[in-house]
C-alpha cells in the first residue's frame, strides 16, 4: 500500500504535517477502515482520494485527543474572566474552542463560567467546539466521561455531572450551552466574520499541522479575534507571530496586537453563523506537557519553577535565557522526562548550530529513554503518554532541527 498520495491529499485538505508518527497512525486507521467496510486497503485508498468524506472518515483516531476536565485551568481561567467581563459589560462573547477533541475543553470553561456568574447570565456566552474526527465530536456531544477525563480534578466539579453506569454524564444544563460541528481548523478560521471572536482555544493542535498550515491559521486567528481577545495554546505549542500577537501573563496565551478600535457596547447578539463549515473536520491534538501552574518567583530548588520560567521565555523569543533556566530544571531534576524536552526544544530554536546539535543529541537521548516505558504512561509534570511525547521528538528534530 502505498500512502504517499493520502498523505498529501491530508496535507493539501487539512494542513496535517507529514511526519514518521501520522504515517504509522494513517496505515493502522485505513487498515482498520478496510476491515469494517469488507474491502481491500488499496480500494479504500482510492476512494478516499476522491471522496472527501472517506478522507474525512480516515481522520477519524488518526490524531490523539488527549484531553481532561480543567486542563491547564490558569488558562481557562484568564478566558473565563475575559468572557465574564465582557458578559457584565452587556455584550455577547463568543468562544472558539478549535480542535476541541471529546469536549472536555469547551464544557470545563462553561463550567468555570456558571461558577463565576451563575446560571442565567453565563448562557449569554456562546462556545463553539470544533473537531476534525468525526467520532470525537459525536462523544463530545454526548458528554459522558470515564475517570480518566477527571484526573487532577477538583472535588467540586462532580456537582455538574450525574452518574450514567460506571462513567459521568455531564448536566444538561451545561451541555446545552455548548454547540459542537465537525470541521477543520484552516476552513472554520477563515469562515469567522472579522472581530467576532473573544477566545480561541487552540491548544495542542499545531503538533499535527506544517508549518505553513500553522501560519496560515495563526494570520486568520489574528483577523478574527476581537483586539481586547486572547488566543490560548498548549505551552509546548510553538508561539504565534510575534507581530501579530503579543504574550500574555499567563504562559501559553497571547493577544492580537491589532490597532483596530474595540467593538462598540451595541455588538450585535447572537453568533457568527457556521455556513462556510464544511462536512470536513478539525483536528484534535495531544502533546506533552508543560509544568504545574506555579509562582515564578518561587523555589530555587523547584524545577518546575525553572521549567515555566524557561517556557516563558521561549515564548518570548529569549532562546539564550530559556536554555539557562531549562539547564537548572535538568540539573535538578535529570530524569524529568518534560524538563529534558523544553531543554532540547531550546536548543534547537538557538541560532548557534553547534547548540542546536546539543539538543538534537538531547532530544535523540530522551527518545531513547522513553521506548524503555510503556507507551501508555505519562510523563512528569506533564500531560502526554511517552507514545505521544516520542511521536512529538520526531516532529521537532524534522521541523526545527
Amino acid at each position: 500500500m502505498s500512502l504517499g498520495l493520502l498523505e498529501q491529499a491530508l496535507a493539501s485538505r487539512y494542513g496535517l504535517m507529514r511526519e514518521p508518527g501520522l504515517a504509522r497512525r494513517l496505515r493502522r486507521r485505513v487498515e482498520a477502515y478496510a476491515a469494517s467496510h469488507a474491502a481491500t486497503v488499496e480500494v479504500i485508498t482510492q476512494r478516499a482520494l476522491r471522496d472527501d468524506q472517506v478522507l474525512a472518515a480516515l481522520t477519524c483516531g488518526l490524531m490523539v485527543g488527549e484531553t481532561y476536565f480543567l486542563r491547564h485551568h490558569e488558562q481557562l481561567e484568564l478566558v473565563a474572566g475575559l468572557v465574564r467581563s465582557a458578559i457584565l459589560d452587556t455584550l455577547r462573547p463568543f468562544v472558539w474552542s478549535a480542535g476541541c477533541a471529546t469536549g472536555e475543553e469547551p464544557y470545563s470553561l462553561a463550567i468555570l463560567l456558571e461558577r463565576a456568574l451563575g446560571q442565567t447570565l453565563a448562557g449569554q456566552a456562546t462556545i463553539v467546539g470544533t473537531d476534525l474526527d468525526g467520532d470525537a465530536v459525536v462523544a463530545a456531544e454526548a458528554a459522558t466521561y470515564g475517570s480518566w477525563s477527571f484526573r487532577r480534578a477538583p472535588v467540586w466539579l462532580s456537582a455538574y455531572f450525574e452518574p450514567l453506569g460506571d462513567q459521568q454524564q455531564l448536566t444538561s444544563r451545561i451541555r446545552g450551552r455548548v454547540r459542537f460541528e465537525r470541521g477543520n481548523v484552516l476552513d472554520t478560521a477563515e469562515a469567522w466574520p472579522k472581530g467576532c471572536l473573544d477566545a480561541v482555544l487552540f491548544r495542542n493542535v499545531a503538533i499535527y499541522l506544517s508549518e505553513e498550515a500553522t501560519a496560515r491559521f495563526h494570520a486568520e486567528v489574528a483577523r478574527v479575534l476581537d483586539p481586547s481577545g486572547v488566543l490560548v495554546q498548549s505551552p509546548s505549542d510553538p508561539p504565534p507571530p510575534r507581530n501579530l500577537f503579543t504574550p500574555s501573563r499567563v504562559v501559553g496565551a497571547f493577544h492580537p496586537r491589532s490597532k483596530r478600535p474595540t467593538r462598540p457596547k451595541a455588538r450585535p447578539a447572537g453568533a457568527p453563523t457556521k455556513a462556510v463549515m464544511p462536512p470536513t473536520p478539525t483536528p484534535p491534538t495531544p502533546t506533552p506537557q508543560s509544568a504545574p501552574s506555579c509562582d515564578l518567583d518561587g523555589r530555587a530548588d523547584d524545577e518546575r519553577v525553572w521549567l515555566a520560567r524557561g517556557q516563558r521565555k521561549l515564548a518570548a523569543g529569549d532562546s539564550v535565557g530559556a536554555i539557562a533556566d531549562l539547564r537548572s530544571a535538568v540539573f535538578l531534576a535529570p530524569d524529568n522526562a518534560t524538563c529534558r524536552l523544553w531543554f532540547g526544544i531550546a536548543q534547537l530554536e538557538s541560532s548557534e548550530s553547534t547548540v542546536r546539535g546539543r539538543g538534537r543529541v538531547m532530544l535523540g537521548r530522551l527518545k531513547e529513554s522513553l521506548a524503555l516505558r510503556p507507551g501508555d504512561a505519562h510523563v512528569e509534570d506533564g500531560d502526554a503518554s511517552v507514545a505521544e511525547m516520542m511521536d512529538l521528538i520526531d516532529h521537532l528534530l524534522e521541523v526545527l532541527a
